[in-house]
């Protein structure tokens, strides 16, 4: 574990006090939370992705709209906004499936008509109630393909509004927590961009 992870972790663990207003990095814009999630799901995709894909070769993340509650502001960012935007703090896992159950993951649509929000290794498409197009790190995913996928346990287990990742077999525990993850993206990115909210087509 990195020291500037430890200290992020740490902070935003004693950040559940909601005067803390520290700055500890800074958004180049406003990041905004859509009812599908948008910009700020993306955002924390990354920011999942990269806190574990050196120690596990996690090569995409997935997060759905599910416990984020506000739009990041531009400017500094205290540890308060951050447990306000995003106030659960779930552990990272991550999973190995193939491109076959992948595709099948993500053509499912919630109640509420939203799908899975990705990092920005992958992007898709989905239309009629399927995944049409598909690609990792630029190149199209293949059924057999097996590939690393990282999230939190609740949306592995079947929460967060999405099913269960049935035919997936995890080969990572041990976290970081999400918090912890967007609070060391932003302090070893300021002042962060924000994403386009364009990863994924739904038709």
């Amino acid at each position: 574990m990195s020291a500037s992870f430890a200290f992020c972790r740490w902070r935003v663990a004693e950040a559940r006090d909601p005067g803390d207003r520290e700055k500890f990095g800074a958004t180049a814009e406003k990041v905004t939370l859509t009812a599908a999630g948008g910009p700020l799901a993306e955002l924390v995709a990354d920011a999942n992705l990269d806190a574990v894909r050196a120690i596990s070769g996690a090569e995409a993340a997935l997060v759905s709209s599910y416990g984020f509650h506000a739009d990041l502001n531009a400017g500094p960012v205290t540890y308060e906004e951050l447990v306000a935007t995003q106030s659960a703090g779930l552990a990272i896992d991550v999973y190995t499936m193939t491109g076959a159950r992948l595709k099948k993951l993500l053509a499912y649509q919630n109640p509420s008509g939203w799908v899975l929000t990705p990092s920005a290794s992958l992007r898709y498409t989905v239309e009629g109630g399927a995944v049409t197009e598909i690609t990792l790190n630029g190149a199209p995913v293949t059924d057999t393909q097996v590939i690393k996928i990282a999230a939190n346990y609740i949306l592995g287990g079947g929460w967060q509004g999405f099913p269960r990742w049935e035919g997936s077999n995890s080969v990572y525990h041990g976290g970081p927590d999400d918090q912890g993850a967007l609070a060391t993206y932003i302090a070893k990115n300021s002042p962060v961009k924000a994403p386009k909210g364009d990863r994924v087509t739904v038709r």
